[in-house]
């Protein structure tokens, strides 16, 4: 399991979350590429906002279409919330070689023990009000 990953200045926990849950899945499977790149999402997914948000539905949509890269090849840049360019190459100059994911689902509530069990990681989102930060 990746280790919590902080996203500093940037909204962009969707990106977070869906390379982790990828990569965790992929180590799982023994198919690990390493830590998966959320700066890819943020820079290259132009159906989400950056570090102004993003939705799973169209994020996942986006990697089942484009793939994701690695940690390695695309660090994470935006810790001011500043959103860098799609990049044409890592961040060395090799090309970026991109791990696309057949599909994915929706799990019903009471399905989410079971999927992590079988399956491991899943993204979960959840509106923050305000009283929420004095928990």
């Amino acid at each position: 399991m990746t280790p919590v990953r902080d996203q500093a200045a940037c909204g962009g926990c969707w990106a977070f979350a869906i390379s982790e849950v990828i990569g965790d899945r992929l180590g799982a499977l023994g198919c690990s590429r390493g830590v998966m790149s959320p700066q890819d999402l943020i820079s290259c997914d132009s159906l989400d906002a950056g570090c102004n948000g993003g939705n799973f539905d169209t994020a996942w949509d986006w990697v089942t279409e484009n793939g994701i890269t690695t940690d390695e090849c695309i660090t994470f840049k935006s810790t001011k919330g500043k959103v860098p360019q799609c990049p044409e190459t890592c961040d060395n100059k090799s090309d970026i070689i991109r791990t696309k994911v057949h599909d994915w689902h929706y799990v019903k509530a009471d399905q989410i023990q079971e999927e992590i069990y079988k399956h491991g990681p899943v993204t979960v989102g959840f509106v923050v009000y305000q009283d929420f930060m004095y928990y």
